[in-house]
């Protein structure tokens, strides 16, 4: 009788540590999965990126007709580099994020320091869109439709002027919805990680 008991409460035993390891695993993938939808975002962002910087190179020759266009060309060519050397910051960062490979604690510093890289970034990028947007504007309506946008102010002003607020709308939700989402997620995850490994 006494063997049985032993038995069953090792039964018990295997069973919690079982459960523990399944929970453990699940909380680990769904981080993995918070990351990953991040990493898609950031991959469509480097693409646009370096498809951006080859035109950009390629048409060099063309942004020297007026002081404006010099301008605009190489203050939007400097957000897209800019773009780039973040991209690899936010890369190195989220490819450190997984509790599967490091310690619950670096996990979480990581996590932090991520969440408050994105934070800068989503003000930098809301203060500077204007500039941004007018910029980007100026050089695009040259090169698709070789129109020079100090000639049709009237027009270009309205559309420069909309485009900032779509673009600050869009960036608010894709900051909260995306990045902001996905790092509760992985924190709140973390966590529950902590309790089952403690």
């Amino acid at each position: 009788m006494k063997a049985m008991w032993q038995q069953y409460d090792k039964t018990l035993q295997e069973n919690k540590i079982l459960n523990e390891q399944l929970i453990n695993l699940m909380l680990e993938n769904k981080s993995r999965s918070a990351v990953k939808n991040i990493l898609i975002y950031e991959y469509m962002g480097l693409a646009l990126c370096i498809l951006l910087t080859i035109v950009y190179i390629h048409l060099f020759n063309t942004v020297f007709e007026n002081t404006l266009l010099t301008a605009s060309y190489f203050v939007s060519f400097a957000f897209i580099i800019s773009s780039l050397f973040m991209f690899y910051a936010k890369y190195k960062m989220l490819s450190a994020m997984d509790p599967s490979k490091n310690s619950v604690s670096e996990t979480a510093q990581t996590t932090e320091r991520f969440r408050l890289l994105v934070g800068k970034e989503r003000l930098w990028t809301i203060i500077l869109s204007p500039l941004i947007i007018s910029s980007t504007l100026v050089v695009m309506a040259k090169w698709v439709k070789d129109i020079d946008v100090m000639d049709m102010p009237d027009v270009f002003l309205p559309r420069i002027l909309i485009g900032i607020v779509a673009i600050i709308v869009s960036l608010l939700l894709v900051y909260k919805l995306l990045y902001f989402k996905s790092i509760k997620t992985i924190k709140a995850n973390l966590e529950e990680i902590k309790k089952f490994r403690a």
